[in-house]
Parts: C-alpha cells; sequence; structure tokens
C-alpha cells in the first residue's frame, strides 16, 4: 500500500531589481500540503425507490472521503442485461426505465484524486407492472447545496 505523501510548495514574492544585472526576491512563504493515498469510503444512507418508470437513488457522501470527492460512480443492470456505468456529482441519481423493469445490482461508489472507494452495498427493485392511474401524477425533484449561492 503506497504511504500518505506532503507536498511542499515554496512560493517566492516578487523580485526587486537591484541594477540591470541583478535582481532578489524580497521574501517567500512555505505551504505544506497533505496529499493522501488512501482511497475514500463508502457512501452511506444508499437508497433506491421505484417511481413509475424510474428509480430513485439517493445517498450521503463517505463518512471518510480521505480527500475531495471528485465523482460517483453508479452502477446497475436493466433485466439481467451487462452492467450499465454511469458518472454524476451529485448524491441524488434518476434512472429512466419502462414499466415492470428489474434493475439489480446497483451500487454506488466514490472517487477522489487516488481513485475509487468501496462499493455500497447492492439493491435491487422492480418497477411498477401497472401503477394506478393515482399512484403518482408528478414528480418534482429538489437539489440544495449547504454552501451559498457566490452572486
Amino acid at each position: 500500500m503506497e504511504e500518505d505523501r506532503f507536498l511542499l510548495l515554496i512560493i517566492l514574492q516578487p523580485m526587486k531589481q537591484v541594477n540591470k544585472a541583478s535582481c532578489y526576491v524580497t521574501g517567500f512563504r512555505i505551504i505544506l500540503v497533505f496529499i493522501s493515498s488512501i482511497a475514500p469510503g463508502a457512501v452511506f444512507n444508499f437508497t433506491a425507490e421505484p417511481i413509475l418508470t424510474s428509480v430513485l437513488l439517493t445517498w450521503s457522501p463517505p463518512q471518510e472521503p480521505n480527500g475531495v470527492i471528485i465523482a460517483y460512480e453508479v452502477t446497475y443492470s436493466v433485466n439481467g442485461s451487462k452492467p450499465n456505468i454511469m458518472n454524476t456529482t451529485n448524491t441524488i441519481q434518476i434512472l429512466r426505465l419502462a414499466l415492470n423493469t428489474e434493475v439489480s445490482n446497483i451500487s454506488v461508489r466514490a472517487y477522489t484524486s487516488v481513485g475509487p472507494g468501496d462499493a455500497s452495498k447492492y439493491l435491487s427493485v422492480f418497477t411498477p407492472e401497472d401503477p394506478t392511474p393515482c399512484e403518482f401524477l408528478a414528480v418534482i425533484l429538489l437539489v440544495w447545496s449547504k454552501q451559498p449561492v457566490q452572486h
């Protein structure tokens, strides 16, 4: 297993010219940056909920991200087919399907610059065969962030 590393950045301040032939640095800053070589932990609170001809997937980021999460990989199979793979930066995803569809081996894993973390637990669901007309009239998806919007 690779060990954690540190990156040393030395930032030179603007140079001051003494004469035409020489100049000197007026100062510098040293910044030590920790670089983790550990992949992220597994996502948690992973759910898959069939809604008419869609499956709503939601999850929470890993409790141990071990760096900045750059993407999530969602893997799933439809009616026993080969796996489908999609990438997203959101913690919510909608799979658009048909009625009476089996979606199996659904999993999510987080990625950092080090690579992928462990896959979530595997889930399987079925979209309904014949929904009642009033089962759902509309699905509204709201996604928000804790960070304030910058104007």
